[in-house]
């Protein structure tokens, strides 16, 4: 799970809304984007979230539980906490998945950093960190769902990098599979927006629901 720098005034739009201009967001920052018409760009965001969504009701019908590391383990996923600092490592990734053996690695270095910047926002500690790493469960599950039903969000739409006639090359655009994971956290955890940036909105209601 990759944070974002998402433009504040972006907070400022109606509800609805918040979510497509997330996704849009994200999507604005994928390699290929040069390649996507525009006009093409709120389709595809939607088709991502529906995506995310609806995965979200399947596994929550199937399993039972809005615990993502109680899912983990239901699916036989291993979670991992890594405590090593590396500088060479952005602190805005805060999680990854990997597919063999299935595990999902939260970066305890990246957490704490965030936790150190929310500091003003006068959340509770420990509150904080375990709901972020529930977050980055939820995001990593979504991964792992993709890779053993080899159903990829991503695949469904494929920009063209070189088309001469004879060569044609096509890449797909990876950030629709991260746009539907952070749908899927979202829908999964009853979260009021994409938690693909850190806002205090976000975490507020987190904290809210885990006091009453």
């Amino acid at each position: 799970m990759n944070l974002r720098t998402i433009p504040h005034h972006k907070f400022h739009l109606r509800k609805q809304r918040i979510d497509h201009a997330l996704a849009s967001e994200i999507l604005r920052h994928d390699p290929v984007f040069h390649h996507i018409p525009l006009s093409a760009v709120p389709k595809l965001t939607s088709c991502a979230l529906e995506r995310g969504e609806e995965v979200a009701d399947a596994v929550y019908k199937k399993y039972g539980t809005r615990d993502p590391l109680r899912l983990a383990r239901h699916m036989d996923i291993r979670i991992l906490f890594d405590i090593t600092y590396s500088p060479s490592r952005a602190l805005t990734v805060l999680s990854r998945y990997h597919e063999k053996p299935p595990t999902i690695i939260i970066y305890e270095s990246a957490i704490r950093q965030c936790r150190d910047n929310m500091a003003r926002w006068e959340i509770k500690q420990k509150t904080f960190l375990s709901e972020l790493t529930r977050i980055c469960a939820a995001h990593e599950i979504y991964h792992h769902i993709e890779r053993t039903t080899f159903d990829f969000i991503d695949l469904t739409y494929c920009v063209p990098i070189i088309n001469l006639g004879f060569l044609k090359i096509e890449k797909s655009v990876r950030s629709l599979s991260e746009i539907a994971a952070h749908a899927f956290a979202k829908s999964y955890l009853r979260l009021p927006f994409l938690p693909c940036c850190l806002d205090a909105q976000l975490f507020e209601q987190i904290h809210q629901e885990e006091m009453e």
